[in-house]
């Protein structure tokens, strides 16, 4: 967003239920929703912005290892991101994790 003349970030929550994808059962999750106004992601690039090392910045500013940790995360807790571009316009990125249950009988 650094070259975006009026920058502005909106983070939102929520409650959804979707599909779990290993059991294809409907599992409640919880999400969280980032969208900013900056230059967007053309789409020949979206399908590989989770990929380790993949970066569009210039050599030497960036090893390209931060959205593939993120995903790897999200992926280790149950959940699953989802993102939507439109160039030059905005970026959404989306977090779906589990719904926190606490069934841990030795925890009020």
């Amino acid at each position: 967003m650094a070259e975006t003349r009026d920058p502005i970030l909106r983070i939102t929550t929520f409650k959804n239920t979707g599909v779990d994808t290993k059991s294809l059962q409907p599992k409640s999750y919880d999400g969280i929703s980032v969208i900013d106004n900056d230059e967007g992601i053309e789409k020949d690039v979206l399908n590989k912005i989770f990929d380790p090392f993949f970066t569009t910045r210039e050599v030497g500013t960036s090893m390209g290892l931060g959205l593939s940790i993120v995903e790897r995360i999200v992926r280790g807790f149950g959940g699953h991101i989802k993102v939507t571009s439109t160039p030059n316009t905005a970026t959404t990125f989306t977090v779906y994790l589990p719904e926190y249950t606490n069934n841990n009988p030795f925890q009020k």
